[in-house]
């Protein structure tokens, strides 16, 4: 079994439409897990339309290890990134993982260390720009097709950046608030999932451009946000169910042209 999950490549059409929201209906009225209601779409989708499959990777939000960066390299408009961690002995080249959010591909692998290279878009929409050598980054290995999902569907594909607006330590955790795009707000709601530097977390609150996110004794400890400072830029992906429901329900949401 492949270490990923296996979507259908899907028409934009009246017919799929359809067959999504009687899904979509029938998830809501029947207690099922999402694992459950993902297969019946596919399976409902591949009946009717005879579609092809493609490979997607897709993560769950929970931190498997740190890795540091130990070397940076620029190359044209791409660089290059020297990572160590203590998996490094179970990788293949062309395996793909999560830092800090981002899906990259192992493109080297050394005795310690593995490298990953992010293209010009990549280092345009996430921090990555903003990594230097000694930097802690949160690594997630892609799931496999019956792991435990403890997190959300997480593709690795970042939508924006927030920044850090305040931070405020209670007892026993940290209040976190982060400022974005006022467009990206009708894809998150209280309580709901979002994804921050490659970490699944519940919504606390949401306001027209920012929102809220608290951190407990264990995410602290096993993630990178300890290194959190005001103004700092963190990688943030929204739920990919949520952007589907928004997409199908006609709220703006950025296109391209």
């Amino acid at each position: 079994m492949s270490s990923a999950f296996y979507l259908f490549i899907l028409p934009n059409s009246n017919p799929y439409l359809e067959v999504t929201q009687r899904l979509l209906k029938l998830y809501t009225n029947y207690p099922q897990t999402l694992a459950h209601f993902l297969i019946n779409f596919m399976l409902t989708t591949y009946h009717f339309y005879k579609l092809p499959i493609t490979k997607i990777t897709m993560f769950s939000g929970i931190i498997e290890t740190l890795g540091e960066v130990i070397l940076i390299s620029q190359s044209s408009d791409n660089k290059a990134f020297n990572i160590r961690c203590n998996f490094v002995s179970e990788l293949i080249l062309g395996q793909s993982i999560a830092h800090n959010g981002v899906c990259l591909t192992v493109s080297k692998l050394g005795e310690a260390y593995y490298e990953v290279v992010a293209v010009a878009e990549t280092l345009k929409r996430t921090n990555l720009e903003e990594w230097k050598i000694g930097d802690r980054i949160n690594l997630e290995r892609c799931l496999k097709l019956g792991d435990r999902l403890d997190g959300h569907l997480v593709q690795g594909h970042i939508d924006t950046v927030g920044k850090v607006l305040e931070i405020t330590k209670n007892k026993g955790s940290w209040l976190v608030k982060l400022g974005f795009e006022k467009k990206y707000a009708p894809l998150l709601v209280q309580k709901g999932s979002v994804c921050v530097d490659g970490v699944s977390l519940t919504v606390v609150e949401v306001g027209v451009d920012w929102f809220s996110i608290a951190l407990i004794p264990f995410t602290l400890e096993v993630a990178n946000f300890k290194q959190l400072a005001i103004g700092k830029q963190v990688n943030l992906e929204f739920d990919i169910i949520g952007k589907y429901v928004n997409r199908m329900g006609n709220v703006t949401f950025p296109l391209s042209p």
